[in-house]
């Protein structure tokens, strides 16, 4: 019984993997296929990530604006 716990565990680890590693395609209107985002590797799991944000993103449901002008401290 126990086996069988750790080959369930081990599947379904590796069914996790293997959905995040795919690469996201889309179909063109021609039947060709397009990598949107290519596929991961196993060492990208343990990369330091580095986010970043992008303002006019319309999923955020509003638009941000950067300034204008810097603002700097006048020196004396």
């Amino acid at each position: 019984m126990g086996l069988f716990i750790a080959m369930l565990v081990i599947l379904f680890l590796w069914m996790g993997y293997a959905g995040w590693s795919a690469p996201l395609m889309r179909e063109n209107e021609d039947g060709s296929w397009a990598t949107i985002r290519p596929e991961k590797k196993f060492s990208d799991l343990f990369k330091k990530k580095q986010f970043e944000i992008d303002l006019n993103d319309q999923r955020l449901g509003m638009e941000f604006t950067k300034p204008k002008q810097k603002y700097t401290k006048k020196k004396k």
